[in-house]
């Protein structure tokens, strides 16, 4: 749980909310965005790109829904 603390503590709504994979134009902005630095394991990356996966879900249940 601590990872993803850190995660809300680093990640910027505002900064990210409209972005699209297309708009990453490098390296540090997608750790950046995932909220992790270049240190991070592959474990610590994948828990990361699980958050999103779980945001898109959520998003495309909503708009099926229409809430």
């Amino acid at each position: 749980m601590p990872f993803l603390i850190k995660i809300k503590e680093k990640f910027n709504l505002k900064t990210y909310q409209n972005k699209s994979s297309s708009d990453i134009s490098n390296l540090h902005e997608a750790y950046e965005i995932l909220g992790i630095d270049k240190s991070a394991s592959i474990e610590e990356i994948e828990t990361a790109k699980k958050i999103n996966l779980a945001k898109e879900f959520i998003l495309k249940e909503k708009k099926i829904r229409g809430k």
